[in-house]
């Protein structure tokens, strides 16, 4: 895999970043009315459903997370741009910081029909803009948020080095499969912390994102060559 110098995170950001991608998405469906903060896909099939149930409060509660996503990938465009015109070294450690207020925020709030709303909200605007920010690790584009990209990836690298006999095709192969267990990985542990901890799981979040956000402030502070 070549090293594209533009825009490309380190390889340990990706793993934790990917981790964090499960652990909320599986957090707001066992904890928050069983929708998704990242998968977005998962929701916009549910909400065909709805529809056509003309199941109305269940249709809301999904156009919540729907909506703050789109919100959230424009505002992470925007800041990205803004941070670009002006040269400013923080756009990655910005959205981390953020999402750690997120995560703040969202331990606090009531698990009610309200409260749970609004946690969606914000989870869900916090994952878009993890998605729009980071993209690109070890010159290959990966979704943190999601595994359906980086399995068909990995499926299409290992079918080439299969009949190509090609060794790094293999190792690319290899290198998307894990983003796809990682984000397995964090579901499951995310399941068994809210089983072990409850609704004060959001916690055992804060020191996940606590290193990424050391590895991101490194990535800051070199921003002109990423």
């Amino acid at each position: 895999m070549t090293k594209d110098a533009r825009g490309s995170h380190s390889v340990p950001a990706a793993c934790l970043l990917t981790l964090a991608g499960g652990m909320l998405d599986s957090y707001t469906w066992l904890e928050r009315g069983g929708v998704f903060a990242n998968a977005q896909t998962g929701n916009t099939v549910k909400l065909g459903i709805y529809l056509v149930l003309g199941r109305h409060e269940e249709i809301l509660s999904l156009l919540i997370p729907i909506t703050s996503f789109i919100l959230g990938t424009i505002a992470a465009a925007a800041f990205q741009r803004y941070t670009q015109q002006k040269r400013l070294p923080w756009r990655y450690r910005g959205t981390i910081v953020f999402e750690i207020l997120v995560i703040l925020i969202a331990a606090f709030l009531p698990y009610d029909a309200a409260g749970d709303r609004l946690a969606n909200c914000l989870i869900s605007f916090a994952c878009a803009m993890q998605t729009e920010t980071f993209k690109r690790f070890s010159g290959q584009i990966v979704a943190t948020t999601v595994s359906t990209g980086n399995l068909r990836k990995s499926v299409e690298f290992a079918f080439d080095a299969l009949f190509n006999r090609d060794r790094e095709s293999f190792r690319t192969s290899l290198f998307f499969f894990l983003f796809v267990f990682l984000f397995v990985f964090g579901a499951g542990l995310e399941t068994l912390l809210v089983q072990r901890f409850s609704r004060s799981v959001l916690f055992v979040l804060l020191p996940l994102f606590s290193c990424i956000l050391l590895i991101t402030g490194r990535l800051s502070s070199s921003a002109g060559k990423v």
